[in-house]
């Protein structure tokens, strides 16, 4: 009886770590497009910019809204790469009191920092989402000549902000179930 019952558990571990690892491949795909489409927006820009120089230094003209797209740009780029970052553990960490002590508390402090990251990215989220939802109810726009719709913007910072949380509780789902520390989910 006990050996079904040991079978069946470990038959429920493997399940449970197989969709943890699917899981985990999925965000990593996103967070990997999230990159990919934030490298050809700088390619954009750059692009734009180089237009700018060129209509200014030969024919005395300009779009006039070159600061205006170029600052979303920025800011979607931004965003987009968060999930990213953390997937490939680029972000800025601050060990003093982590390297110095011992994974069990290591992880339970990892664990309290996504949770916190999480709840916070998940708030800001919620707020970006509702306000572009309402510039795009209202068809509001920039008050710039370029007349942007401002839930163009604000939709990318949301995508970025939802695979940004996506990638947080991929750590911290890899954290609880195979008490992995958050830098190690990568590899």
């Amino acid at each position: 009886m006990n050996k079904i019952l040991f079978e069946e558990t470990v038959a429920k571990e493997s399940i449970v770590r197989t969709a943890l690892y699917s899981f985990t491949r999925f965000v990593r795909f996103l967070s990997w497009l999230g990159a990919v489409f934030s490298g050809f927006l700088m390619l954009g820009i750059t692009a734009y910019i180089l237009l700018e120089i060129v209509l200014r230094a030969f024919f005395q003209a300009s779009t006039n809204v070159l600061d205006e797209i170029v600052g979303y740009g920025v800011g979607a780029m931004t965003f987009m790469t968060l999930a990213y970052t953390l997937c490939t553990n680029q972000h800025i960490q601050i060990t003093l009191l982590r390297d110095r002590v011992s994974e069990s508390t290591r992880v339970k402090l990892d664990v309290a920092a996504l949770l916190f990251s999480l709840a916070t990215t998940s708030v800001v989220a919620w707020y970006i989402g509702r306000s572009a939802f309402r510039a795009f109810e209202r068809g509001t726009v920039s008050a710039t000549v370029a007349r942007v719709p401002l839930w163009i913007p604000e939709s990318v910072f949301l995508a970025g902000l939802v695979l940004l949380a996506l990638a947080m509780l991929v750590s911290l789902l890899n954290l609880l179930i195979l008490k992995k520390a958050v830098n190690t989910w990568t590899h």
